[in-house]
């Protein structure tokens, strides 16, 4: 099997003009810096940018699922791209500007950023075969590829091409669609409105495919007990060590040039290091398939995506250590810090996706926490540099800097988010991607209806037709009918049967 073989392109486009505009946001403009109670604080547009979007992945974690549904709505998609577009392009205020319009522009610019990024986590949890990693891979490499393009054109104005950016990537949401993650998160989705409406005495019409009717209340809006247990199942040492990742990384970020001057100097060789990143680590996903183009086993594939971790952490701790050798080569270790840093986001993002396929949970609430984790971890990491700067003034870029930053990052991949960690979670969801592909195998060769596709994978699971009924939201003679008619159509007679097929398959 080909490595591009089941790759949504469209998904790939989209999510490389995601990626390309975050680049172009965060890297290619100016390091402005504000004075506040008399101390210059550098960076100050990327800061209020990474906090107002962390406040927008806030916003999608404690939402309830209807309230996060209408938040992310196809319709809303294009809006925030266009408020985006006309935030980077009309309303960018000038260079001495206060800290409220520097803050009005973070909030511009921040919030439909972090949505629209959620938005791309429910489309690419839904990508078939790894879960959208190589979605995630192939669309870097053309965000970065794109931006160094762009970057190198000796045209005044030629980077704000960039900030058309989010229009292509909101036109790739819409046409890919967002229904319901999977059809536990949609029952899930279903239930908690009914368990909100009866709350509230309104009469439900329940039947299959029968729609909930009901008035939007304030018990609607705040996510249940069970909606914020199912999110919490991100694992605390993850985003313990996705923190701390943004941490080093915004610590480094302080340093990258003086007030005035461009934000990131060299960050055409780190997109050139990015892209073959990508590249590399897209290769590594090659010892997922067998030699015959089937499918390779749980414990190959979760192998191959804790390769593409360690490609990401031996490329940042090169940079480290190499920090204060390459600037005489006209290549700074600086570079190679920030490649590693954007290719361990990619990293993260299958991780976050992973996660949501393992616990079956909205994976807009998935990126909503890790990214929150990452960007605030980013915040602090920017005020720490400042800080530092107070402190030593005369030294652009002291050494104890990259020191701090890769022992902070070292201590994470080593003691919080570890390779093992990595490969459990990725296994996890190598199984899920194989089950759900048998599914689709078996409702395509038979053709299934969407409710009987709907009922099989939770048969296959073992559960009880009452179970099925419950987690649907139909009744159990509706599941029992729809179980008559898969057997029909698959030949087979009884559940063990039918699991004995999907086994076959």
């Amino acid at each position: 099997m080909k490595l591009t073989s089941g790759v949504s392109f469209r998904a790939v486009a989209g999510f490389a003009c995601q990626q390309g505009f975050l680049y172009s946001l965060f890297y290619l403009g100016s390091n402005r810096a504000l004075d506040i109670a008399g101390v210059g604080v550098e960076r100050i547009d990327l800061f209020f940018t990474l906090a107002f979007m962390a406040v927008a992945f806030l916003v999608v974690r404690f939402a309830s699922a209807r309230a996060r549904n209408a938040l992310l709505a196809p319709t809303l998609l294009g809006w925030y791209a266009v408020l985006l577009v006309v935030g980077s392009l009309l309303l960018v205020f000038p260079f001495d500007a206060g800290l409220a319009e520097v803050a009005a522009e973070g909030a511009i610019i921040g919030l439909p950023s972090g949505l629209l990024l959620c938005a791309w986590g429910r489309v690419l949890v839904r990508c078939p075969r790894f879960s959208g990693a190589r979605e995630i891979l192939f669309a870097t490499a053309l965000g970065a590829l794109v931006c160094l393009l762009v970057s190198a054109v000796p045209v005044a104005g030629a980077s704000d091409f960039l900030k058309l950016l989010p229009i292509g990537s909101a036109w790739a949401l819409r046409r890919l669609s967002m229904p319901a993650p999977n059809a536990k998160a949609g029952s899930a989705q279903r239930a908690d409105s009914a368990s909100a409406s009866q709350a509230a005495g309104e009469t439900i019409e329940v039947g299959e495919g029968a729609p909930l009717h009901s008035a939007l209340s304030v018990s609607m809006l705040v996510a249940s007990s069970e909606e914020r247990s199912a999110t919490a199942r991100l694992s605390v040492k993850v985003v313990a060590g996705t923190t701390l990742f943004g941490v080093a990384a915004g610590f480094m970020e302080v340093f990258s040039s003086e007030p005035g001057m461009v934000a990131t100097p060299t960050f055409p060789a780190t997109l050139l290091f990015v892209v073959l990143f990508c590249l590399a680590a897209a290769q590594l996903f090659m010892a997922m398939t067998s030699a015959d183009g089937e499918n390779g086993d749980a414990d190959q594939g979760s192998l191959s995506f804790a390769g593409v971790y360690r490609l990401a952490i031996l490329l940042t701790m090169a940079g480290y250590l190499f920090v204060p050798v390459l600037g005489g080569f006209g290549i700074t270790g600086q570079a190679i810090v920030l490649s590693g840093y954007l290719g361990l986001t990619c990293v993260l993002m299958m991780l976050f996706l992973a996660i949501a396929r393992a616990s079956a949970h909205d994976a807009a609430t998935a990126f909503a926490r890790g990214f929150f984790a990452l960007y605030a971890g980013e915040v602090v990491g920017l005020l720490l540099g400042n800080a530092l700067e107070c402190i030593q003034p005369e030294v652009s870029q002291p050494l104890a800097v990259a020191a701090f930053a890769g022992l902070a990052s070292l201590f994470a991949y080593l003691f919080l988010f570890t390779e093992n960690d990595y490969v459990e979670l990725s296994a996890i969801a190598t199984d899920i991607d194989s089950f759900d592909e048998t599914c689709a195998r078996i409702s395509t060769t038979y053709g299934l209806s969407r409710r009987e596709a709907e009922v099989l994978p939770l048969a296959l699971r073992g559960r009880t037709s009452e179970r099925i009924a419950a987690e649907l939201y139909i009744s159990k003679s509706t599941v029992d009918t729809h179980l008559r008619r898969i057997y029909a159509k698959t030949g087979v007679h009884s559940r063990q049967e039918l699991i004995d097929l999907s086994e076959s398959k």
